[in-house]
């Protein structure tokens, strides 16, 4: 089960460790295929070092497979407000918002990353 393969990579990030998580990750991203759990880590793993373009790739593969997953929801939204795309990560706020309400950890974390981004226009 994916659950029982990204404990490793959790501990890994957990640690920030994200080199090493991507690296087991993209091994258990073949074990276990087309998991969004397994593809929102490899984004927010890449998302942490710098890697964009893969990261968005990961987070839009994630909610391919579960397009109400909250993570991928929330991790995404961040990614856009790196990449200045600030009405993207609203439209994810307000996904997060219809799918767990206005006190979920995914929704309150992306709300103040939006919050934060626009203060510093």
């Amino acid at each position: 089960m994916a659950v029982d393969e990204l404990a490793t990579s959790r501990a890994l990030i957990a640690a920030k460790n994200y080199r090493q998580a991507l690296v087991e990750l993209k091994q258990v991203n073949r074990i276990v295929a087309d998991n969004a759990d397994v593809n929102n880590l490899l984004g927010f793993a890449s998302r942490k070092l710098g890697q964009y373009k893969q990261a968005g790739a990961y987070y839009v593969k994630a909610l391919t497979i579960d397009p109400n997953h909250l993570g991928a929801l929330e991790y995404q939204g961040e990614l856009f407000l790196i990449q200045k795309k600030v009405a993207l990560a609203k439209q994810n706020l307000a996904k997060l918002k219809t799918l767990c309400g206005t006190s979920c950890e995914e929704y309150l974390d992306l709300k103040q990353a939006v919050a934060l981004a626009m203060k510093k226009k």
